[in-house]
Parts: structure tokens; C-alpha cells; sequence
């Protein structure tokens, strides 16, 4: 998929050598998969933050609590893969998952705290 994608939107990608078009490919497929990583772990952040608010979490908690169980969930995936055959566990790994989680975490506190002054603002006016 990278590389047709590639074929379509990169100019004179096809005039390129088969070694450019190969490197080219392979650094846009690690981008892709990691900001997939990334994606699939800030919505795992938005669904475990509107899980702990539930149980009328707030303040640090609501965030703390979210925050340890998608890293200790990103490590025990990697961990899960030293076990897999043709896989590695990586630290940098934890790191991006973890750092989608932390934007999934934050993106729901604001859109929560928009929401609620929304709200307010609506029961003053």
C-alpha cells in the first residue's frame, strides 16, 4: 500500500532507481506503522480516560491512572513480542506508544473541559 501510495503522490517516483524507490518505501512504511502505533494508543488513551472519569475520577487522578495503564500496557506488549518469532521488543517502541496514549489523554481532558465550560456558560446566560 506504501508504495503505490508513494507511486501516486511523490513526483518522479518512478523515474528513480529501483534502491531509491526500495529506501524510499521502506522509510515511509516505519513511518506509517509507528503513527499507526502512535493512533491505535491515543484512542486506547481516550477510552481508558473516559473509563476512570467515569467512576467520577478528577484532577490528577483522572490522568494519572490513564496514563500508567497504557504505558504498562505498551510495555507488556513489547514485552509479549520477545516471545513472537521474526519480532523484537523495543524500548523506542514503549516510547511512541506511550507518547500516543499522552496525546490521547490530553485531547479528552480538553475536550472534557470544553464541554463543561460550555455547559456553564450556558446555565449563566
Amino acid at each position: 500500500i506504501v508504495q503505490w501510495l508513494v507511486g501516486v503522490f511523490v513526483p518522479g517516483f518512478h523515474d528513480m532507481s529501483a534502491s531509491s524507490q526500495a529506501s524510499l518505501t521502506a522509510t515511509l512504511g516505519l513511518v506509517v506503522r509507528k503513527s499507526a502505533h502512535a493512533g491505535e494508543y491515543a484512542l486506547l488513551g481516550v477510552l481508558v480516560s473516559l473509563a476512570v472519569r467515569s467512576h467520577r475520577a478528577a484532577g490528577r487522578k483522572a490522568a494519572m491512572i490513564p496514563a500508567a495503564v497504557c504505558l504498562l500496557y505498551a510495555a507488556g506488549d513489547e514485552f509479549h513480542q520477545r516471545f513472537v518469532p521474526g519480532r523484537a521488543a523495543a524500548v523506542g517502541d514503549v516510547l511512541i506508544d506511550f507518547a500516543g496514549a499522552l496525546i490521547g489523554i490530553g485531547l479528552t481532558a480538553l475536550v472534557l473541559l470544553l464541554l463543561r465550560r460550555r455547559r456553564t456558560a450556558g446555565e449563566r446566560g
